[in-house]
């Protein structure tokens, strides 16, 4: 499969060369996107890079691509770099799974410089079936390439289609030309007086005949190129060889309405009296792109930008090159230019957006970032004034203005007080609706706006502003007050501004991340609400609620001992022992989750010898089980170390064990094992008791939640002793859960995190 000797004749031939060059110049006109299908092919197939290429004699075009090196962005290559001639030579589909590997490939250049080790590609052809560039894919690991991705890069290379093998330019015109040319043979006909003497003609008459119909053909290329480039979405201009413009399209006189009129030399001059470098620098005569390029120079992507008063600036980039004749003498230069003035002014606002979204993410109010959020706002717009506004906590029935930032030279502060009603006339559908409100023209104000905002914009326009945008910033209703919108972000101009979808879509999203702020800040005054209240209640179950339980447990203790006490009342006092002994069980079990949840007991970690813990803890509940006549089975190695609390870790197996034995049936059993994986230690206790509804495992952990099923049973307890594990468990940076096995009853399983290197 790859290129031989024999097979560079391929490659040189003249007729596929002068080919290439033809497909080099028609297909860009195709109404296919190039670059597309590159894309496609790269992603389709999970490569790097993809390429629609055109082989000529000497080197490759890249007519489309993705993924190029910065080496190539020219969109060109040099022979030794490429792959493509190697699909050309062979003329069928190409696959080379590790480049290093082959005799040919292994010191190729892209191995070396660029890691490239495999490749596939899919030859294009042209109507006459000559094989003219490639569609190929290129990856920088070894790969097999299977039939099936083969079988996708050749239908991805069939939605470009075999290439038109002529000009379209020149068929089009042959095609326009033939009426004309046929009506002067016609009439050269008539004037000999028959139609057979034409086979007669001697051969001056031939050649006046192709005189003629050159004449024909010259004319309607002519006006066929001016028409096509009026009608190409692209400015075009073209000088002779003195600098004089010949040629200046429709599509280029829109960047003033008043070129439209204009010869092409007065459009010219127009358009370089305006024109700027980026840095604000005029451009000179002799530094425009069609002067270099009639230096000889090849100008690529220069970049400037026109400035016409009372007209947003326009943005172009131009492309230009010489025009040569066959012998080399420069006859001229031909230029393309395009508006890039959205597009620049989309990025710019994009990033702008996300500039203004770190802002707001570095502060801890909205007062404290609202002045750079305004004048950064300002500056990426190039408005001439910006201000935040927010409804008023103390009085909402109001709009107080938050920070305001103008650009210099621009006063309107005795236009625009710092608080404004709320109602304002003008204002009130717009503050509470959420939608955004946009004044294109100051002067102009519209006959159905209220009289205030009319004053106001009248004095606006007085001040030289011309365009006006308000924004409402809507957080979703809580921080509002009454659910209505908390704010606007007003911007005014003092150029005509005519891109309402780009300053309308930044505003909106401006607003939009204000309103998140407020409503993320709201959250967290809440949870900072919440917290306040959970140490609030914390304090009141440490003093308020323990110290009379204190009381409460030496009276009953001195009742409970009086000799002289009844049956009946002593009855009576042993329930009150049993419910102050409950209650203080859940005041304890509140107090160590709150010390555990806000660090104020926060973890002694040391090395835990886990079989030991689990020994000491079934010591401990060993009297618990044989109470209610459940069997203890334990599982565990002989050592197994982790790093962690051990008080807190034994919390978690004495509550584990103390639930499956107050669960279980007399008689059952309760199964403990204990596991050490490479980087974890698991941990199970089992049980055959009741079990968890299904529906019901994911709430088991909460505060005070008992399952349906243990709730209804005389079974006591807190709903605090799995909380407190499931903290302690994540104190621990691992995982707890709890599912129902085949058999029935509940397994909990605890996965605790160990070194991976431990000797266990």
């Amino acid at each position: 499969m790859i290129m031989s000797d024999a097979d560079g004749a391929v490659l040189g031939s003249a007729s596929r060369v002068a080919a290439a060059r033809r497909a080099r110049r028609v297909l860009p006109g195709l109404s296919i996107p190039l670059d597309g299908i590159a894309r496609l092919a790269a992603r389709l197939l999970d490569t790097p890079t993809g390429l629609v290429t055109v082989v000529g004699g000497a080197r490759d075009d890249f007519l489309g691509a993705h993924g190029l090196p910065e080496q190539f962005l020219g969109r060109r290559a040099a022979r030794d770099y490429s792959l493509c001639r190697h699909v050309v030579a062979a003329d069928h589909p190409v696959a080379v799974d590790d480049m290093t590997t082959d005799r040919t490939l292994r010191t190729h250049r892209l191995v070396a410089e660029h890691g490239v080790r495999a490749f596939a590609g899919v030859p294009l052809r042209d109507t006459r079936d000559r094989p003219v560039g490639a569609l190929t894919v290129v990856d920088t690991r070894p790969r097999h390439w299977t039939d099936q991705e083969q079988s996708t890069l050749v239908e991805i290379a069939a939605l470009i289609g075999p290439i038109p093998a002529d000009d379209p330019v020149d068929t089009a015109m042959a095609a326009l030309a033939e009426p004309a040319t046929a009506a002067t043979s016609t009439a050269d006909d008539t004037a000999d007086g028959t139609a057979d003497r034409t086979a007669d003609r001697t051969a001056d008459g031939i050649a006046a005949d192709g005189g003629v119909n050159a004449a024909v053909r010259s004319e309607v290329r002519g006006g066929f190129i001016t028409a096509l480039l009026d009608a190409v979405q692209v400015g075009v201009l073209a000088v002779d060889s003195s600098g004089r413009p010949v040629l200046f399209n429709r599509i280029l006189r829109h960047i003033d309405p008043r070129l439209d009129d204009a010869t092409p030399e007065q459009a010219l001059a127009m358009v370089q009296q305006r024109l700027y470098h980026l840095d604000g620098q005029p451009v000179a005569p002799d530094d425009t792109a069609a002067a270099r390029a009639l230096r000889g120079e090849h100008v690529r992507d220069f970049r400037t930008v026109v400035r016409t008063p009372d007209r947003p600036d326009r943005y172009l980039l131009t492309n230009s090159a010489p025009i040569l004749a066959a012998d080399g003498q420069r006859l001229g230069a031909v230029s393309t230019i395009s508006d890039i003035t959205d597009r620049l002014r989309a990025e710019r606002l994009r990033d702008g957006e996300l500039a203004i979204a770190r802002i707001l993410a570095d502060a801890d109010t909205l007062d404290q970032a609202a002045p750079e959020l305004v004048e950064h706002l300002g500056e990426v717009l190039g408005w001439s004034f910006t201000s935040l506004w927010l409804v008023d906590p103390v009085n909402p029935d109001t709009l107080r203005q938050v920070a305001r930032w103008s650009a210099p030279g621009v006063d309107l502060d005795d236009l625009i007080p710092d608080v404004i009603p709320r109602d304002l006339a003008g204002l009130a559908e717009l503050v509470e609706t959420g939608t955004s409100l946009w004044l294109p023209d100051l002067t102009r104000t519209p006959q159905q706006q209220s009289e205030p905002l009319r004053v106001f914009t009248t004095a606006c326009a007085g001040r030289g502003l011309r365009t006006a945008m308000l924004a409402a910033i809507d957080p979703g209703g809580g921080a509002g007050g009454d659910g209505g919108t908390p704010g606007l972000i007003a911007c005014l101009t003092s150029r005509a501004e005519d891109d309402e979808f780009l300053v309308a879509g930044l505003l909106d999203a401006v607003a939009e991340q204000i309103g998140h702020f407020l409503t993320r800040h709201h959250a967290s005054d809440l949870a900072g609400q919440l917290a306040h209240a959970k140490d609030d209640f914390v304090a009141l179950a440490g003093h308020a609620i323990r110290t009379p339980l204190t009381s409460i447990f030496s009276y009953t203790e001195l009742l409970l001992e009086d000799p002289t006490l009844t049956a009946d009342s002593r009855e009576l006092v042993e329930v009150i022992s049993r419910n102050a002994i409950g209650l203080n069980t859940v005041v304890v079990g509140l107090l160590d989750l709150a010390a555990l949840e806000t660090g104020e007991d926060p973890l002694r970690s040391t090395d835990v010898d886990l079989p030991a813990l689990v020994t000491a803890a079934l010591d401990a509940v060993g009297p618990a089980a044989a109470a209610s006549g459940v069997h203890l089975h334990t599982t565990t190695p002989p050592t197994l170390t982790v790093p962690g609390d051990p008080r807190r870790l034994r919390q978690v197996v004495d509550n584990l064990l103390y639930n499956a034995i107050k669960y279980s049936p007399h008689g059952g059993d309760v199964h403990l094992t204990l596991t050490a994986a490479p980087t974890t230690v698991e941990l199970t206790v089992t049980d055959h008791g009741i079990g968890v509804p299904a529906a019901e495992r994911h709430r088991l952990f909460r505060r005070f939640y008992r399952a349906s099923n243990a709730a209804h049973t005389s079974i006591p307890g807190t709903g605090l002793g799995l909380t407190l594990a499931s903290a302690i468990v994540d104190a621990h940076h691992g995982t707890i859960t709890i599912h129902n096995p085949n058999t029935g009853g509940t397994t909990i399983t605890v996965h605790l995190p160990r070194p991976t290197a431990t000797g266990d």
